[in-house]
């Protein structure tokens, strides 16, 4: 449940609503680290690029994710987490969509960016997402559901994304990111 509040939204993570929302939106923000190898042997093979250049675009997500979250002690305390998430989930769709529109170029600095762009998108989630878990007045609780939930959605993509990117392609891994 939102509630505004001196021009500020606050999620109610004391209620169920809030609580599913705050699971929801990490477990989203971590798929695309836990999908990593299955979209990395797809890179290679649909893009024909170098093991180097596979790799590299393969941390363009953990190097965004790794910005966003070192830098949650200087904004968690400052910002509204639920206006973090809508700018996080923003810059992780804007970067997927943009990857998606320019696999076709097969060029490393035209799929660099936007993957980076989205796991900043991605890290910011995450981390707002753990920070309103912790406020939860069972946290413990909170976060043994958060990984309960996060492992179930990464076996669930790790049964079904191998057979979907077969039959699709390497598109079909941002379609699965841009559809959650």
């Amino acid at each position: 449940m939102l509630v505004r509040n001196s021009f500020r939204l606050h999620l109610d993570i004391s209620s169920r609503v809030g609580l599913i929302a705050a699971l929801m939106a990490s477990a989203l923000a971590s798929l695309p680290s836990q999908i990593l190898p299955l979209t990395v042997g797809a890179m290679t093979d649909d893009l024909g690029m170098d093991p180097v250049r596979t790799s590299w675009l393969a941390s363009a997500d953990l190097i965004g994710i790794a910005l966003a979250a070192s830098t949650g002690f200087f904004w968690v305390p400052r910002f509204d987490m639920y206006r973090v998430v809508m700018f996080g989930l923003t810059a992780f769709l804007l970067g997927n969509i943009l990857v998606l529109c320019l696999l076709d170029t097969a060029s490393f600095w035209a799929i660099f960016v936007p993957r980076l762009i989205s796991g900043i998108g991605a890290g910011l989630v995450n981390t707002a997402a753990l920070a309103t878990l912790a406020r939860h007045h069972n946290p413990e609780r909170a976060f043994g559901l958060n990984l309960l939930v996060v492992v179930l959605v990464a076996s669930t993509s790790y049964t079904a994304l191998p057979s979907w990117i077969q039959s699709g392609g390497l598109p079909t891994a941002f379609m699965l990111l841009i559809g959650l």
